[in-house]
C-alpha cells in the first residue's frame, strides 16, 4: 500500500516537473524571441544614420526560427532531443552574433564583418539577454530529453 502511494507520488512530482520545464521552454523562448526581434539602436556618424537591429544578420534569424514547440515516451523523448538539438543552434547562432559584435570578422587586412559593439553598446548589452534566455531553453530542453529517457529505461526495465 505504502509503495503504491510512493509511486502515485513520484508519477505526479514527475509530471509537475515536465510541465514546470515545458512551461518555462516556452516563457524563455518567448523572452529571447521578443528582446531579439525588438532591440534596436540607431547612431548618428559622420552625418549618416547607422541602424542595429536583428534583421541585419542571419545568424540572429536562425536563433529566432529556433525557438519554436509541440504520448508515449519513446516519441516523447525524440520530441524533446529533436527541440533541444534545434535549441543549440539557436544557442550557437545568437552567440556567433554576440561574438562577431565583439571581435568582427575576417582577415588582418581586409575586415569582412567589423565589430560594432564598440559603437552600438546598448544594442549588444541587450542582445546578451536572449543569450542567456537561449541556453536557458536549451537546458530545460535536455533536461526534458533526460527524464523522457528515464521513464523509457523504467518502463522497459518493469516490463
Amino acid at each position: 500500500m505504502a509503495n503504491e502511494s510512493s509511486s502515485s507520488s513520484s508519477r505526479v512530482s514527475f509530471f509537475k516537473a515536465q510541465f514546470a520545464l515545458r512551461i518555462s521552454v516556452i516563457a524563455f523562448s518567448l523572452a529571447a524571441i521578443i528582446t531579439t526581434v525588438t532591440t534596436k539602436q540607431t547612431l548618428q556618424e559622420y552625418g549618416m544614420a547607422e541602424e542595429f537591429d536583428y534583421r541585419g544578420s542571419p545568424p540572429t534569424r536562425k536563433e529566432i526560427g529556433s525557438n519554436s514547440h509541440p504520448q508515449n515516451y519513446f516519441q516523447l523523448f525524440l520530441v524533446d532531443l529533436v527541440m533541444a538539438i534545434l535549441s543549440i543552434a539557436g544557442c550557437a547562432a545568437v552567440t556567433g552574433e554576440k561574438y562577431l559584435a565583439k571581435n568582427g570578422q575576417g582577415i588582418s587586412f581586409l575586415k569582412i564583418w567589423s565589430p560594432y559593439c564598440s559603437r552600438a553598446q546598448k544594442f549588444c548589452h541587450r542582445m546578451f539577454i536572449p543569450l542567456v534566455l537561449s541556453y536557458l531553453s536549451f537546458l530545460c530542453m535536455f533536461g526534458l530529453a533526460l527524464m523522457a529517457a528515464h521513464k523509457l529505461k523504467v518502463q522497459i526495465h518493469n516490463s
